[in-house]
């Protein structure tokens, strides 16, 4: 399957997964608190795997996790019902570690400023440079 296709099927995924995350019973997480940030789909659509990301913490996080891969089965029918693709992907749900990953560099880089840590030295100025009539002619 093209890569072009692939990538619409894995966005149409993550559409309509976000969208029929509301339709699941008793989330330890409100459907809204939970953001689909990536869909990847095995090029036969035989599995997809998901990442989402809670705004609420670790213990949240893997909450939703848990509950999701619990009633993968459920929300795939309710996926089948408005996408119409050869196979229903079996859907695992992981946490997206590049927002976990993100929010580390922004709070070391915090630190750094906070404990004086150098920042990157400034470049020259290439037009501040020093004329040959500037330099002691001996």
């Amino acid at each position: 399957m093209g890569s072009q296709r692939m990538i619409r099927v894995n966005e149409l995924l993550k559409r309509q997964i976000s969208e029929d995350l509301y339709h699941l019973h008793n989330p330890p997480v409100k459907p809204g608190e939970i953001t689909v940030t990536r869909v990847d789909t095995s090029a036969d659509l035989r599995q997809a795997r998901v990442y989402i990301s809670v705004i609420q913490g670790e213990e949240k996080r893997q909450q939703a996790v848990d509950y999701l891969n619990k009633r993968h089965g459920e929300l795939q029918r309710l996926v089948m019902k408005r996408v119409r693709l050869k196979y229903t992907p079996r859907f695992e749900f992981e946490a997206d570690p590049t927002l976990e990953e993100g929010d580390r560099v922004l709070k070391l880089l915090e630190e750094m400023e906070e404990s004086g840590g150098s920042s990157p030295p400034e470049k020259p100025d290439p037009f501040d440079l020093p004329d040959a009539s500037d330099r002691g002619n001996s």
